[in-house]
């Protein structure tokens, strides 16, 4: 019981200490999220924190496709 404790404890601590992004859906373009912008400061484009898709958030900030169901993150691959 105590091993699956100090588990868990561990992978809260993993999650609370990664980075996450906006990216821009239609440059490419990012910002970290704790930036709090909104609109992409190259296009003006919304930015998007999350897959439209399956709504994981970015970790990497020049994804072009969800890691997790491989949803186009940017309309450059299109």
């Amino acid at each position: 019981m105590e091993l699956n404790i100090k588990r868990k404890e561990q992978e809260t601590t993993t999650n609370e200490q990664r980075d996450y992004y906006k990216l821009c859906p239609n440059c490419g373009n990012f910002s970290h999220i704790k930036e709090n912008h909104i609109h992409c400061s190259v296009c003006g484009t919304k930015l998007i924190e999350e897959c439209p898709k399956c709504k994981t958030k970015i970790e990497n900030p020049t994804a072009q496709f969800c890691v997790k169901c491989g949803e186009i993150m940017s309309t450059l691959n299109k």
